[in-house]
Parts: structure tokens; C-alpha cells; sequence
């Protein structure tokens, strides 16, 4: 298991404090920040996912989970985002216009282990440029993204 508790206690101080950070998951590089924060550093937030920790944080998040989801959201081989509506404690800044927002588990063990000790669920923005990096240049899970259903 790799160490990478400082960078988990860094990025949880910065999302304490309302910043996002940058983490990378299988989907990629993507801005990660608090679901229940407003979402004032963006213009307009095209496809924002959610980020859970476990299936059973479907029950908690969501007012009333379609009957399959927690079946293919666990058999989802790629990283891919399921759109939902009655989503719970998570600000309206990030719901699109039928109070809706796409949710995926979290997988890869860093992402697992930060919205687990950060104990809310977080949004997730895809990075298509950073510092003059196109997204996919470097990281070929990056160009992949998240495949939505």
C-alpha cells in the first residue's frame, strides 16, 4: 500500500477550508470539492459527479435510490457515472436543472481513503487542461473519462 497519508491530510485541509483539490482517480485528473459547498469558482459546471464511498452511502445521499443502481454502480468495470435525482445534502449549485447529478463509487485506494475520512461525499470536475497539459497527454486513463449512463 503506498504511503500517501501526508497528501490525504493536505487535501483534507484544503477541502475543509472550501478549496478544491486536484487528485487523480482512474477516470484521471479531476478537481475534487465539497458537495455541499456552492460552486462559485466555475461559470458553469457542465458535468459534475459525486463521489461516494461505498454503495451503502446511496441510502444515505439519496432520497429514493433507483432499485439497480447499487448492483451496476459495484459490476461497473470502467469508471463510469450514474445520473440520479433526489440527491441529499449536496448544494444546489451542482444539480442540473431537474435537480439531478451523475454519481460513481469511489475505486482507486486515494480517493477511497479521502472521501472516507472526509465523511461527505465530493464533486468531481473533469481536468481537460492544466498548467499547459492537455487532459489525455500524459495519463491515458485521463482521455477516458467517466462513461455516463
Amino acid at each position: 500500500m503506498p504511503d500517501f497519508n501526508s497528501d490525504i491530510i493536505g487535501c483534507l485541509q484544503e477541502l475543509k477550508e472550501g478549496r478544491p483539490v486536484l487528485i487523480h482517480t482512474e477516470a484521471g485528473w479531476l478537481l475534487a470539492a465539497d458537495a455541499r459547498t456552492p460552486a462559485p469558482f466555475f461559470e458553469r459546471v457542465n458535468r459534475p459527479v459525486l463521489m461516494l464511498a461505498d454503495a451503502r452511502d446511496l441510502f444515505v445521499y439519496l432520497s429514493a435510490p433507483p432499485l439497480n443502481i447499487m448492483d451496476e454502480l459495484e459490476s461497473d468495470v470502467l469508471p463510469t457515472a450514474h445520473l440520479v435525482t433526489g440527491v441529499l445534502d449536496v448544494d444546489n449549485s451542482w444539480l442540473d436543472e431537474n435537480q439531478g447529478i451523475a454519481v460513481t463509487l469511489a475505486r482507486d485506494e486515494f480517493s477511497l481513503h479521502l472521501v472516507k475520512r472526509f465523511r461527505h461525499p465530493l464533486v468531481l470536475l473533469p481536468v481537460t487542461e492544466w498548467n499547459g497539459f492537455r487532459a489525455g497527454q500524459y495519463c491515458k486513463a485521463l482521455s477516458q473519462g467517466f462513461l455516463f449512463t
